[in-house]
């Protein structure tokens, strides 16, 4: 059965009729790209926003650390400083109490030479002492 040549020419316009109402347009695959486009932008913008928050949460409690650690360090300076201060202290001190010590010492030292001198002074007058009651007996 051959078909003629208008069979076949309904035929064809029957088969592009159906191209026609069910292929796709510029416009509708467009449309369809935006669609997906524009849902993928939606949700990666909600992932975006849940992203910040979770940082700015977790950098939330990095600044708090950040300020306990600081307050600390401020305590431990203050601490350090009176320490400081503590050490200057006694170390003046310290220097008092050697020339203290040193000038006591000199005026120990001079009161044995004195106290020696003297000894040895009464030792001579003994020694006369005795002499002369060894010459008188």
């Amino acid at each position: 059965m051959q078909q003629t040549q208008d069979e076949k020419l309904n035929e064809l316009l029957e088969m592009m009729r159906f191209m026609t109402e069910h292929a796709a347009t510029t416009d509708s695959v467009k449309e369809i790209v935006d669609n997906s486009i524009n849902g993928l932008r939606s949700e990666m913008n909600a992932e975006i926003t849940n992203l910040r928050s979770e940082m700015n949460h977790g950098f939330g409690k990095v600044d708090e650390s950040l300020v306990r650690i600081e307050t600390r360090l401020d305590n431990i300076n203050a601490q350090l400083e009176l320490i400081h201060k503590d050490l200057e202290d006694i170390k003046a001190r310290l220097t008092l109490l050697e020339k203290k010590v040193q000038q006591d010492g000199n005026a120990y030292a001079t009161d044995i030479i004195k106290l020696r001198e003297r000894v040895d002074k009464l030792e001579r007058q003994i020694q006369q002492f005795m002499a002369g009651k060894l010459q008188a007996a």
